[in-house]
């Protein structure tokens, strides 16, 4: 009976390969031929290839400046802190200077004796002064007649009597000779001299006011307080940034990441479109404003710096928060 089986389980597999091979196989193959005598074609999409440039910059203020001294010193007073908004010219900080302060007050005081020395010269000389040069002459001429006189008197010696007369012409010269410079007027060269001292004491007055200027630091321009670094009786030196100010009025984006490969096919003037990390969802537009000339080789690749500058403000971006910039090419 198992033998009976077999034979018949071997006679439908031998059935099922003969109906494939003269039935299904010639369908198959036929089906291969048109597939591959088909046309080949693709489905119609609508790709377009960007050629827009994106690079990461920092948001930083058009115009921002860190201070320093001009002088090593004790801090004196801060007369500022961080958000304060400042005038152009308004002092912020001041060194211990009392030993300038003292200099620049007798500095005045030389200028003002110089200045009232050459108007005395320029005006020349008063009439009272005249005369008080002309009675001295009187004076010394009379005694000279009263010494000539006394040499009649045999009771002096000759040696004396001669050397009091000579003393006496002596004087008599000399006080003539003042009442001549004085009727003469002030000379070309005492003048000249006046105006030299004047000149001088202004130099000096000058140095000492720039000593007593940089003990003190004032705002290069309107803006505001960014930080304060530095805290009243710390000892700071002129490589010490102590303050930095900003105008927060207006903004920019700076990036370092514009590769050599793509600053070929930028230009100021192109359209930017900015967006940032701490604020999903703003988007704003902006213009290509400067490109550095020099580039910066860094690791094998060469960057330039670009300026965005958007076309309008937003009051929740803050100085040095990252900018996703899209150049639109």
């Amino acid at each position: 009976m198992k033998r009976i089986n077999v034979i018949l389980l071997a006679i439908a597999i031998i059935g099922a390969g003969a109906y494939y091979y003269w039935g299904l196989r010639p369908r198959a193959m036929a089906a291969d031929v048109a597939l591959a005598s088909a046309p080949l074609s693709m489905p119609q999409t609508d790709l377009r290839v960007s050629n827009d440039i994106f690079i990461i910059g920092v948001v930083v203020p058009v115009r921002h400046a860190s201070l320093s001294m001009g002088t090593a010193g004790k801090i004196d007073e801060i007369l500022v802190k961080e958000g304060d908004v400042v005038e152009a010219g308004q002092p912020l900080l001041r060194l211990v200077s009392d030993q300038q302060a003292v200099a620049v007050t007798q500095a005045e005081a030389d200028l003002r004796a110089a200045q009232a020395n050459l108007a005395k010269l320029q005006a020349g000389p008063v009439s009272e002064t005249v005369t008080v040069a002309q009675a001295a002459v009187d004076i010394a001429q009379a005694n000279l007649a009263k010494i000539s006189a006394d040499a009649q008197d045999l009771t002096l010696a000759s040696s004396q009597l001669a050397v009091n007369k000579a003393t006496a012409e002596a004087e008599v010269r000399r006080a003539q000779a003042e009442l001549d410079l004085l009727q003469s007027g002030t000379r070309a060269e005492d003048i000249a001299a006046g105006e030299a001292a004047v000149a001088s004491a202004e130099a000096d007055l000058q140095t000492k006011q720039l000593e007593l200027a940089v003990s003190e630091l004032r705002a290069p321009f309107a803006g505001t307080i960014a930080s304060v670094d530095f805290e009243v009786g710390e000892y700071v030196d002129p490589d010490s940034v102590v303050l930095t100010i900003a105008d927060l009025a207006q903004w920019q984006v700076q990036s370092n990441e514009l590769d050599e490969l793509n600053v070929v096919n930028v230009q100021v003037g192109d359209e930017v479109t900015i967006a940032f990390d701490a604020i999903p969802g703003l988007e704003l537009t902006g213009t290509l404003a400067h490109i550095k000339p020099l580039g910066t080789y860094d690791d094998g690749h060469v960057t330039y710096t670009v300026i965005v500058v958007p076309n309008e403000r937003d009051p929740g971006v803050y100085w040095n928060m990252t900018a996703q910039l899209t150049i639109k090419n």
